[in-house]
């Protein structure tokens, strides 16, 4: 499963992958004070900017079904078809977490 990491983590995309599945493509996940999104079992870019993600914290599901299946599809054909980021796509769709958690 990929996840794309909102906060602390430095890097060009701040997308990571785990062998153990927290939460369903689409939730937005709590870790400590950090954020990620599930983005699925696929990525547009792969073999680009994706590393095991390891935390001591269990993630908490904050908003279950943020992004529908729909919504995460156009997320990854727009990362992939315009040669950019996550970290440039996701905001367009999600807006600012803080925000959305108040």
């Amino acid at each position: 499963m990929y996840y794309y990491h909102f906060t602390y983590y430095a890097g060009h995309d701040r997308v990571f992958r785990s062998d153990h599945v927290f939460g369903e493509a689409g939730d937005l996940l709590g870790v400590g004070v950090e954020y990620m999104l599930v983005l699925g079992d696929e990525i547009a870019w792969k073999e680009q900017h994706t590393k095991v993600w390891k935390s001591n914290l269990p993630p908490e599901i904050l908003l279950p079904g943020l992004l529908s299946a729909h919504s995460l599809t156009m997320v990854h054909r727009m990362v992939e078809h315009r040669f950019t980021t996550y970290k440039n796509v996701v905001p367009l769709r999600v807006g600012d977490v803080g925000e959305l958690l108040k």
